[in-house]
């Protein structure tokens, strides 16, 4: 089976197979505000950040998004406590070799340097196992990214749906807008991180926000409101 094929494969894939390559690292910078780490975070969504101290070639930390935004919420922002001994690896460590060393030393995310000592790229240990398990993760976004009837009225939606395809199923004219999904065109309208329970009005739809991870809205429920004899038809 190929689950087989490519556990067979995992000693011989090398570190610079697997890297997320350099130009395409999203980092964050020991001098960054509030302001500019919030903004990365809500243009990638992703969950672990490396702490670049100047440029790429030097790595000094990595910062989960849940401990970010536990400090940020105390008024606790710091980036240089994260400051801390990175994971370096040679571009040619068999990534078996490398996952054998990261579960050792319970770290999720390596830095792989190139023959100068420069940053070549950064793997995860979820880069790994998904060299393993294939298209899996690929295949359950996609699953996602759907809208569900719930009942006469109600949906359930994806964050990662597309607002035309919520506007087409709903019967919605949005509008012009800049967010390519759901979630993100809601995180808009609130103006600030989303909190499960946050409700915004389109139209005829209340879009509850029902699901978060960090500043992503993963699900939201749309409820049709009842239409009343004098409502105006803009809401």
């Amino acid at each position: 089976s190929e689950l087989i094929d490519n556990v067979f494969e995992f000693s011989e894939t090398m570190a610079r197979e697997v890297m997320v390559s350099r130009k395409d690292m999203i980092c964050l910078y020991l001098d960054y505000s509030v302001d500019d780490v919030l903004e990365v975070v809500e243009e990638y969504n992703h969950a672990r950040y490396p702490i670049c101290d100047g440029d790429k070639d030097n790595v000094v930390g990595l910062v989960h998004i849940r401990e970010l935004f536990k400090d940020i919420q105390k008024n606790a922002f710091d980036l240089h406590k994260y400051r801390d001994n990175v994971l370096i690896v040679p571009e040619s460590m068999s990534i078996s070799v490398l996952f054998q060393q990261m579960r050792g030393k319970k770290v999720h995310m390596a830095v792989v340097a190139d023959e100068y000592g420069g940053t070549a790229g950064l793997l995860t240990i979820e880069d790994i196992i998904e060299e393993i398990v294939g298209d899996i993760y690929d295949e359950h976004e996609t699953v996602q990214k759907e809208i569900v009837k719930v009942n006469e009225g109600l949906f359930e939606i994806y964050g990662l749906t597309h607002v035309e395809d919520v506007a087409d199923a709903l019967a919605l004219d949005i509008g012009e807008h800049e967010e390519d999904t759901i979630g993100g065109y809601i995180f808009g309208q609130l103006g600030r991180k989303p909190r499960n329970g946050d409700v915004v009005a389109i139209q005829n739809y209340d879009f509850k926000v029902t699901q978060t991870a960090g500043t992503r809205i993963v699900k939201i429920a749309a409820q049709r409101r009842p239409k009343q004899p004098d409502e105006s038809a803009a809401s």
